[in-house]
């Protein structure tokens, strides 16, 4: 198997980057939506999973509309802060942004997101499907998952763990798992993942619950130790991690989706014309393999309207567990 992408890919430049497509002439190229550079807002860190999965497909996305996208990650209270900004916003510019399932989720855990998840976005199509892992510093004393929970049941309230931000799929994740065992765990949200998962190699937290691109590196070099997945199956980029429901750890699975979508203002025309860029851009053989070496699993083609049903199924399903194991209004 082919390791994830360099590094010096990944993280090329942090905050804004701009990625321009080649425009038509203008003679050919209709005054449609986007007729400007547009704004690729990321809810997370450089570095992210989910940047990671952005700069992979963006470029392609900008030579398809023929317009400078500008990535901006916007890391804060998972995502929320990013998407109320957008729905609340005018400008048209500053248009399109990465979904994610934590879009579904949010609005459970913060009493006021400040933006509607059906409401106040189109779902243009999902990307990937990504399941985290439960990691652990290599040298510390938690060498099995039922050896963390033994040491959280014999130190109530002292075992951490780390996530991205709260209401993140790592706060969530580490929720249910105390939910599911009554354990009494401390959270403790970093700005972003890279500093979370920092924190774990780094012995400064217990363990955490991280996006697989996020961390395959590091547990392939060492700098981790996997304990398990939180997928209903094993990874196939790291096989030999069981499944958290295969160590005897129930109704704890996390599956979640990352994709593309627009605020609702955005003109159906211009809906569509991006869509089919992002189809486009998603459909090349060389952006799947790129998804692929960096550990994504690539998510099944569908229709904008099947994307919706996907999003308010999540919101369903989710939604309840969210509210009821990790609200941090």
């Amino acid at each position: 198997m082919q390791p994830p992408l360099f590094r010096r890919e990944l993280l090329a430049g942090f905050g804004a980057a701009a990625l321009t497509g080649t425009a038509t002439p203008a003679s050919a190229q209709p005054a449609a939506w986007p007729d400007r550079m547009v704004t690729l807002f990321v809810p997370l860190a450089a570095g992210s999973t989910a940047d990671i999965m952005a700069r992979i497909v963006a470029p392609e996305i900008a030579a398809r509309i023929g317009q400078t996208l500008v990535i901006d990650n916007r890391p804060a209270a998972g995502g929320t802060v990013v998407l109320a900004q957008v729905a609340r916003s005018t400008d048209l510019a500053s248009a399109v942004l990465i979904t994610m399932s934590t879009q579904a989720i949010s609005p459970f855990l913060y009493g006021n997101p400040g933006y509607d998840p059906v409401a106040d976005f189109t779902p243009v199509a999902p990307a990937v499907n990504v399941a985290n892992a439960l990691i652990v510093n290599p040298q510390g004393p938690h060498t099995s998952l039922a050896a963390l929970i033994d040491a959280a049941r014999r130190n109530p309230g002292w075992i951490t763990y780390s996530s991205g931000g709260s209401g993140t799929t790592h706060h969530l994740s580490g929720a249910l798992l105390a939910a599911a065992e009554r354990l009494e765990l401390v959270h403790v949200p970093y700005r972003g993942a890279p500093q979370g998962v920092n924190a774990v190699a780094a012995g400064e937290v217990d363990f955490g619950y991280f996006n697989l691109p996020s961390v395959i590196e590091m547990i392939q070099a060492g700098r981790l130790r996997g304990l398990a997945v939180t997928s209903p199956e094993r990874s196939p980029f790291l096989p030999e991690l069981p499944t958290q429901d295969e160590l005897g750890l129930q109704g704890c699975q996390m599956v979640f989706w990352m994709g593309f979508g627009l605020p609702a203002r955005i003109p159906a025309a211009g809906v569509e014309r991006f869509a089919a860029a992002v189809n486009a851009a998603l459909a090349l053989p060389e952006v799947q393999e790129r998804l692929r070496r960096a550990g994504f699993e690539l998510a099944p083609s569908i229709t904008r309207p099947q994307f919706a049903a996907m999003i308010a199924s999540d919101i369903a399903r989710l939604g309840p567990v969210a509210r009821a194991v990790a609200r941090v209004d």
